[in-house]
C-alpha cells in the first residue's frame, strides 16, 4: 500500500480561505487523499516532527486546535464533517 505524509501546511489548507481558486483546489486534492486514507486505498504516515512544528506555530488558534487533534483520525473525521458542509451549503 502507498504511504502518504502530511505536513502542518495540509492538515491547515481546509481552514484557510477557500475564496482562491489555488487554495480550493488544494484542499479538494487534500480531502480527496482523506477519504482514500478513510477507505483504506492509501496509508497516512505520521511523524514527531509534526507535533514539534505545531508546538512552535505562532498562530495560537491553529497551534491549540491541532494540539487537541489528539491523533490524525478524529481530525479527518471533523474536516470530512466540514467538507459534507459546505457541499450542502451550496
Amino acid at each position: 500500500m502507498t504511504r502518504i505524509y502530511f505536513d502542518n501546511c495540509c492538515y491547515n489548507r481546509p481552514f484557510d480561505d477557500q475564496s482562491n481558486i489555488l487554495i480550493r483546489l488544494e484542499v479538494d486534492a487534500k480531502l480527496h487523499i482523506q477519504e482514500m486514507v478513510k477507505d483504506q486505498k492509501l496509508e497516512l504516515v505520521w511523524s514527531f516532527v509534526l507535533d514539534y512544528e505545531n508546538s512552535v506555530n505562532p498562530f495560537a488558534d491553529k497551534r491549540e486546535r491541532e494540539s487537541r487533534r489528539g491523533g490524525v483520525w478524529p481530525f479527518i473525521f471533523a474536516v470530512s464533517q466540514l467538507k459534507s458542509q459546505k457541499r450542502h451549503n451550496r
